[in-house]
């Protein structure tokens, strides 16, 4: 009795019933089998800027049973910058999201690589040569950035916001809700809010000290 775990081909019944059938075959089998094209995935592992993925959709035998995927290695995680900016949101383990290949051998193509590179093979559509895009199917975050349809932008960080500048311009209305640690002075209405003094209110109409 056949072993039930064992993989079965993908050939049919009626696969060798004709040229025709045959052809057809070995001609999916061609595409299917080499090119790549996009998948989702879920995040195994997290390597820096670099994550190991499992496919979420299995491949199907010849007898419509599912064949588990096996985990993708070492996936370029994509992240949004562009020159000196950017916006780092990076993945953890469990997230879902796409993986995508590339038409050509791309290893060529590294940190800083800035002119065109011959492929490191004849490989084409290969998993070998895919990358991560993350972010889909995911429930409501807790923390985030959301910029609205009205023209407004709201900032959730149920911890704390850090900004790091030497200047932060405000320009219009700012709300804020929590507590606001300031290193440096602030200029509210031109004004310095530390070296700033009150004309005429102690005795004598002295004008007061700067704030300490």
């Amino acid at each position: 009795m056949a072993d039930e775990k064992t993989v079965k081909g993908q050939k049919k019944p009626n696969t060798a019933g004709s040229e025709y059938n045959a052809l057809q075959f070995m001609i999916e089998q061609a595409i299917g089998g080499k090119v790549h094209t996009a998948i989702p995935v879920k995040v195994q592992a997290v390597n820096g800027l670099f994550v190991d993925v499992l496919p979420l959709v299995s491949s199907v035998d010849g007898y419509g049973q599912a064949v588990e995927p096996t985990t993708i290695y070492h996936l370029p995680v994509f992240r949004y910058h562009a020159g000196v900016a950017a916006f780092i949101v990076d993945p953890v383990i469990g997230d879902i999201g796409l993986a995508v290949f590339a038409q050509s051998d791309s290893s060529n193509v590294q940190e800083g690589t800035s002119t065109p590179q011959q492929p490191g093979s004849f490989r084409r559509f290969s998993q070998s040569d895919g990358f991560y895009f993350g972010g889909f199917h995911k429930s409501a975050p807790s923390v985030y950035i959301e910029i609205k349809q009205d023209s407004t932008i709201q900032i959730v960080a149920p911890t704390s916001v850090t900004v790091t500048s030497p200047q932060v311009d405000f320009s219009g209305n700012v709300s804020m809700s929590g507590s606001v640690n300031v290193t440096g002075d602030c200029n509210i209405g031109g004004i310095s809010f530390l070296s700033h003094v009150h004309g005429g209110i102690l005795p004598g109409g002295a004008d007061t000290d700067i704030p300490h």
